[in-house]
């Protein structure tokens, strides 16, 4: 027990070992919070949880190894084994799970939940994860969504080519994929579903026939290229009328 000066509690063999202003942290177990000094209002759960950290302030990190090479980021969340591992100074993080994101370095305001989840994260930032290796394979993209098993993975070019650098897309599905590793607006609905591309909306895989949308009576509004609005509708008999709105 290293005491409670300064309103810190440490618990464990060098829990909160080097600190020295650091005030109102919390170090649960061997080598939690080990090289923190001026750090405040940190809480540390874990063999070695922010072990490298220093004056980072306002963290969370729940698990073997988690957050262990943090500095001086501030106001993460991690919980799970090796979750924000390599993190030094990202801020505003939230990784929940195994080894989600395992790599993140200075990325920041990234949420990821699930196994691997932005595991190879380093510097994008803004995007959220959701699902068992979710945008595992992003390491620079930012503003990205992708929630479903290992969605946005993987780029329809080859086999198996990783979606490293994705920049405002949206992946939402099983194993949803990107036209290319840099695609920027993307949108991919559907299981298994391949984008078609920067500045594409893409819903449904290969094997989807129809496309529903409202009820009946219900049209499609599309823009011409000076950009008028148009409604498009179909009659009883087939007839398919286009109405400015």
């Amino acid at each position: 027990d290293n005491g409670t000066t300064n309103e810190n509690v440490g618990v464990g063999f060098n829990a909160l070992l080097s600190n020295t202003s650091g005030a109102r942290n919390s170090a649960f177990g061997y080598q939690a919070l080990f090289s923190n000094t001026s750090g405040d209002a940190n809480v540390a759960n874990g063999h070695s949880a922010l072990f490298s950290n220093t004056n980072g302030d306002n963290n969370v990190a729940s698990g073997y190894y988690a957050m262990s090479n943090n500095t001086t980021g501030g106001n993460n969340t991690a919980n799970g084994f090796f979750s924000l591992f390599s993190n030094t100074n990202g801020n505003y993080n939230v990784a929940n799970g195994r080894g989600s994101m395992y790599g993140n370095t200075t990325g920041s305001n990234n949420t990821a939940s699930g196994n691997q989840a932005l595991s190879n994260n380093t510097t994008g930032s803004n995007n959220t994860a959701n699902g068992n290796s979710a945008l595992i394979k992003n390491i620079t993209g930012s503003y990205n969504t992708g929630i479903g098993r290992s969605a946005g993975v993987y780029t329809s070019t080859g086999t198996f080519v990783p979606n490293t650098n994705p920049q405002f897309s949206v992946f939402l599905g099983n194993g949803t994929q990107s036209k290319t590793a840099s695609d920027t607006n993307q949108i991919v609905i559907g299981s298994n579903a391949i984008g078609e591309g920067s500045n594409t909306a893409r819903i449904g895989d290969e094997n989807v026939t129809a496309l529903y949308v409202g009820g009946n009576g219900a049209g499609v509004v599309l823009n011409s290229p000076n950009g008028t609005a148009y409604k498009i509708t179909v009659s009883d008999a087939g007839a398919i009328t286009a109405t400015a709105i």
